[in-house]
């Protein structure tokens, strides 16, 4: 092999290796407990899974779903820039496609063909958390989203919840939590 055969083979390795973990999710999850609105608390996030969230408070994600055990669903993600009082909201859709398991999907805002590996790694009733990565070029980006059907989690909730996703890999280069401002939105 010649020599720049194995630069080639080594940027092409270096560039393609997935460097996203793959986390256990719930084994009782459903699409029917992960339908409908979720307020972000917090998130850990890389700088470029942060490019649409930039400025963004009152954060909030809807999901739909015509499939309530496993299948296909849609998310919404809203936010108003810089202040609660903005009544201009921010929104953009993608589309959720079912995964190899329950709580498994691929993200993608049409029409970008390249999408994310999206995880639901945590919910209960009133919480829920999710896991989206992708590889790209020199490592991956990710986001934690921390999520509750109300506008807060309680602290001690919240450190659990933020403690298991650091406990699971999930922030490999070590992001800061960020609290997401609810109060005053709605």
């Amino acid at each position: 092999m010649s020599f720049s055969q194995l630069l080639t083979a080594m940027l092409m390795a270096i560039c393609c290796v997935n460097a996203c973990v793959q986390p256990p999710l719930p084994p009782d999850y459903t699409n029917e407990a992960y339908i409908g609105e979720w307020y972000e608390i917090g998130r850990i996030q890389t700088p470029g899974g942060a490019e649409y969230q930039k400025d963004c408070i009152c954060t909030k994600t809807t999901i739909t779903s015509d499939y309530p055990v496993w299948g296909d669903a849609e998310v919404t993600y809203e936010c108003r820039m810089y202040t609660p009082e903005n009544t201009n909201i921010t929104s953009i859709d993608g589309i959720l496609i079912a995964g190899e398991v329950p709580g498994n999907f691929n993200q993608r805002f049409p029409p970008l063909l390249r999408g994310v590996d999206y995880n639901i790694i945590w919910i209960d009733q009133d919480t829920a958390m999710e896991y989206d990565c992708r590889a790209v070029q020199g490592g991956e980006e990710y986001c934690v989203h921390f999520m509750s059907r109300t506008i807060t989690i309680e602290p001690a909730k919240l450190q659990t919840m933020v403690d298991y996703a650091e406990g699971l890999g999930l922030n490999p280069l070590g992001i800061s939590y960020l609290s997401v401002q609810q109060e005053g939105c709605w």
